[in-house]
């Protein structure tokens, strides 16, 4: 049983493309039909819920059995949605060739909750994902024959196979070296590449200009800063080479989670959408591999 009750029943698996949009940096989206109705999702790999709509496209594909699960979302930048996040079920989903029956849904605001909903780390998992950033394609439930096939493609278009690290219900990581300090770091699917401000300063990375604010799914608000020079990133024998489109921010304040106590335990920020597409990524979320152009 998935949270909130709902039954899984897969009657195919298959694959989708997907598109690249600026929303807040590149995401890839992909169309959802739920209950028969077309949708803009963001196939997004640090959401840890199954899939998430807006209250406004909830009432249009008819989310089921609906709870309160109290104050959660945001209206705008720095203002909670009185609307707070409900959890329920949807019949049926569909993306590309795969369908799937009875699926747990929340529902909360966002920005941009009228255009878009999300695909999230339970749907990931379950349909254990590869997502292509060469083709714009995602696998999902991929046969065996398919990765093999895959793989050997890689190999010959000399990638890096890097290890993921998972760990239940919460975001795939990486261990990022930047100068001599090494934090793990989520891989994303979506947004910048974000370099968290505490892992920046033990790197000895430098902040530049302000280029925006954030604003956290609680309602907390920060800067976001530009780096102040290129930065080259490490992941085992890979590197990304001078690297000058990174952004600093305190992701711990962003997301309202407590930071820990030992710095080597906190996450370092996030390898983002405009990372994975700068590197022709493919992220094998099925069997924890993170594949990158050397």
């Amino acid at each position: 049983m998935w949270a909130g009750g709902a039954s899984k029943a897969w009657a195919s698996a298959g694959e989708a493309r997907f598109k690249i949009e600026e929303v807040a940096g590149h995401r890839p989206i992909a169309v959802a039909v739920m209950n028969g109705v077309p949708l803009k999702m963001m196939v997004h790999s640090n959401a840890a819920l199954f899939l998430q709509v807006g209250h406004g496209l909830a009432s249009r594909i008819g989310v089921e059995n609906m709870h309160h699960h109290g104050q959660y979302g945001i209206a705008a930048v720095g203002r909670l949605s009185n609307l707070g996040r409900d959890e329920g079920t949807i019949k049926s989903l569909k993306v590309g060739s795969s369908n799937m029956e009875n699926v747990p849904a929340s529902v909360f605001e966002t920005p941009t909750a009228a255009t878009y909903g999300m695909l999230g780390l339970g749907w990931i998992n379950r349909s254990r994902l590869v997502i292509d950033y060469r083709n714009n394609k995602l696998f999902i439930e991929p046969t065996p024959q398919t990765i093999t096939t895959l793989k050997q493609e890689l190999v010959k278009e000399g990638y890096a196979a890097i290890p993921m690290q998972e760990t239940l219900g919460k975001p795939f990581t990486v261990d990022v070296t930047i100068g001599e300090a090494t934090r793990a770091m989520v891989v994303s699917t979506v947004a910048e590449l974000i370099i968290d401000s505490a892992f920046a300063e033990a790197a000895h990375v430098g902040a530049g200009d302000k280029v925006g604010t954030f604003g956290g799914p609680k309602g907390a608000t920060g800067g976001v800063y530009s780096t102040a020079a290129p930065v080259e990133l490490r992941i085992g024998s890979w590197r990304s080479g001078p690297t000058a489109n990174g952004t600093l921010e305190d992701t711990y304040t962003y997301s309202g989670e407590t930071r820990p106590v030992d710095p080597r335990q906190a996450l370092g920020g996030a390898l983002g959408g405009d990372f994975m597409i700068k590197h022709r990524a493919v992220i094998d979320f099925g069997n924890d591999l993170l594949y990158l152009k050397k």
